[in-house]
């Protein structure tokens, strides 16, 4: 059975408030972030300084949810005080296991190493991130959906020949994270994720068991391949079942 769910983009507002957590819905969080990162500036296409919400710590799933109330992205990286923050992509259990999502999630030990925890941590760091080409405005939506992991899941996958800035604007454009297929229980390599802190792109491989990095700094990265979602876990109103 496929379920067919409500999704609409919504202005994020460019000032600070008080945000609620009553409401559910996508980019129903003002996006403020207060915090200036430290080594991005110099990424391809981002001029200016940059900044982003540090939600503090959460398990990979609050981090998730919050990412998508707020329109903006999760990305793995190490804090000036050496504190890693979840990735949004996490791996799938394939036989001789059982069928399904990894009990862990990514987090970024060092620039170029792939760390894991049990997604119920709640000591790691939530980092959040708008590219700030993509405006306030989410302008995008996701053309495909999928339910994995009892989450309904609204997503797009760009496939191959997608530089690293294009992937991070198409998710900010979207309101949503970049993830791999293996985030949503698909398969494929040589996936973008997210980790700007460092101005260092860096890209799956191995069936997303792996990582490998590259560092162009201010030069364009080479193309590779880009998907972009979110999830608002269980908490989507379905219009209809199919």
């Amino acid at each position: 059975m496929a379920y067919q769910a409500t999704f609409s983009p919504t202005s994020l507002a460019p000032t600070p408030s008080s945000p609620t957590t009553s409401s559910n819905q996508h980019a129903s969080l003002y996006y403020y972030a207060a915090t200036q990162m430290t080594n991005a500036q110099s990424s391809y296409g981002l001029s200016t300084p940059l900044y982003y919400v540090n939600a503090g710590s959460k398990s990979w799933k609050q981090c998730l949810n919050l990412a998508s109330k707020y329109g903006a992205m999760m990305f793995g990286s190490l804090s000036a005080n050496n504190q890693a923050a979840w990735s949004a992509h996490r791996q799938v259990l394939l036989p001789p296991n059982i069928f399904g999502p990894s009990p862990n999630a990514m987090y970024a030990s060092n620039t170029n190493s792939y760390g894991e925890a049990p997604i119920s941590d709640s000591n790691r760091n939530c980092y959040l991130f708008r590219d700030p080409n993509a405006g306030a405005t989410n302008n995008m939506v996701p053309n495909s959906t999928v339910l994995w992991d009892g989450d309904v899941w609204y997503y797009t996958n760009y496939g191959s020949g997608v530089y690293y800035d294009q992937c991070q604007l198409y998710a900010s454009q979207h309101g949503a994270s970049i993830i791999t297929p293996q985030t949503i229980g698909l398969d494929g390599d040589n996936y973008w994720i997210c980790s700007i802190y460092f101005g260092t792109n860096q890209y799956f491989t191995l069936a997303g068991t792996s990582m490998l990095s590259e560092q162009p700094y201010s030069s364009r990265s080479t193309a590779r391949s880009c998907m972009v979602g979110l999830c608002l876990l269980h908490l989507i109103i379905f219009d209809s079942f199919i």
